[in-house]
C-alpha cells in the first residue's frame, strides 16, 4: 500500500466510525415519541424521589411530577447500557417512571399470556386487574401472567420506573393460549390476523378518541384515528355495508344517552362519506347505555363502554 492511500483509509475508517453510532442510534427501540398515531400507548413520565427504600412503584402518581408525554405502540426496550442514552426521552436519565396507558382489541374470547421484562420495577393491569407485578429495585427480570378476555376491546396499563444505574430494560410480549409469545404491539397483535383484517369484522374505539365529553362533535384528534380506518375501508367491493353504533355508559338520563350515541355514530358517518364512502354502505345505530361491555360499577368500566363500534358486513 502506498503512504498516499493511507490517509484516505484512514479517514474512512473516522467517517464509518462516526456513522456507526448514528445509524445504531435511529434503529434503537424507543421508550416512545411525541406525536401519536391515534392507536399509541399513551405513556406519562413523571420524576420519582430515591430518599426512601424499599424502591417501588407508587399506587398513584403525583401530578406535581408530570415531566411529559410520549406515545408508543411496542414496549421493546431490551438491556441497555445507561450510557448509551434512553431512546424517546429526551434529557431524562435516571430516576424516573412512566405510566403507559392504553387499549387493545382480541378478535376471540381466550386466555391471554403476558411477560414483562424490566430492569427497574413494572407493573401490568389488564382491565383494571393487575396480571404481574415485577416491581422492585433488580436487574432485567422476567416475570408471566395470564388473563381470560372476551372478544373486543380492553385497557391495558404498564407502570415502570428507572432508579439506579447501571441497566435500562423494559419489554412486553402477549401470547394467546398456549401459542408462541409475541411482542405486544397495539396496531397489529400477535395473537391474531393483522389490525387490517380485524378492522375489516370489527373494530371498537374508545369515545376519548373521538370526542369531547358529552359532545357528538369529532374532536381534533379523531382525524388521525379515522383515516386509519378509512384506508381499510375505502375498498368498497369488499363489503356489503358497515354499521356504526355508538355506546354510552349509565350515567345521565336514558333518553339523553341514547340521542348523544346515535349522533355520535352519525358523525362518523358523515366524516366517511366526506371522505368518499357511499352513503347507502353505511347505516347507523344509537343503542345508549343497553349495551355495556362492562357492568357499569366503576369508573374503569364506564370507560370501556363508552364507546364507537364498527361492524363490516360481508
Amino acid at each position: 500500500m502506498s503512504l498516499s492511500a493511507k490517509p484516505a483509509i484512514a479517514l474512512m475508517g473516522f467517517l464509518f466510525f462516526l456513522y456507526q453510532p448514528l445509524m445504531s442510534q435511529e434503529e434503537k427501540p424507543s421508550f416512545g415519541k411525541k406525536e401519536t398515531s391515534g392507536f399509541d400507548l399513551k405513556g406519562e413520565i413523571y420524576a420519582i424521589k430515591k430518599t426512601i427504600p424499599p424502591y417501588r412503584l407508587p399506587e398513584e402518581f403525583e401530578p406535581d411530577s408530570l415531566l411529559g408525554t410520549i406515545y408508543t405502540n411496542q414496549l421493546n426496550i431490551p438491556p441497555t447500557n445507561f450510557k448509551d442514552g434512553f431512546p424517546g426521552l429526551t434529557n431524562r436519565s435516571v430516576w424516573f417512571a412512566i405510566d403507559y396507558k392504553g387499549t387493545f382489541v382480541v378478535d376471540e374470547a381466550s386466555v391471554y399470556r403476558f411477560k414483562i421484562k424490566s430492569d427497574d420495577g413494572s407493573r401490568l393491569y389488564v382491565d383494571g386487574e393487575e396480571v404481574i407485578n415485577n416491581d422492585g429495585m433488580h436487574g432485567p427480570k422476567e416475570k408471566e401472567g395470564q388473563i381470560f378476555l372476551e372478544e373486543g376491546t380492553h385497557h391495558i396499563r404498564i407502570k415502570y420506573f428507572q432508579g439506579f444505574p447501571h441497566l435500562l430494560c423494559l419489554q412486553l410480549w402477549m401470547a394467546k393460549g398456549e401459542g408462541p409469545f409475541g411482542f405486544f404491539d397495539s396496531e397489529d397483535l400477535p395473537s391474531g390476523p393483522s389490525l387490517k383484517e380485524k378492522l375489516k369484522k370489527r373494530f371498537i374505539l374508545a369515545d376519548t378518541l373521538l370526542f369531547a365529553s358529552n359532545s357528538f362533535e369529532l374532536s381534533p384528534k379523531a382525524d388521525p384515528v379515522l383515516d386509519k380506518l378509512y384506508s381499510v375501508l375505502r375498498d368498497t367491493s369488499s363489503y356489503q355495508w358497515i354499521e356504526i353504533i355508538g355506546h354510552t355508559d349509565d350515567v345521565g338520563e336514558e333518553l339523553y344517552n341514547m340521542n348523544l350515541s346515535l349522533r355520535r355514530a352519525q358523525s362518523v358517518k358523515n366524516y366517511f362519506e366526506i371522505k368518499g364512502i357511499p352513503k347507502v354502505k353505511i347505516k347507523t345505530f344509537g343503542k345508549g347505555e343497553t349495551s355495556p361491555l362492562r357492568k357499569n360499577t366503576n369508573a374503569a368500566n364506564r370507560a370501556i363502554n363508552r364507546r364507537v363500534e364498527i361492524l363490516v358486513r360481508e
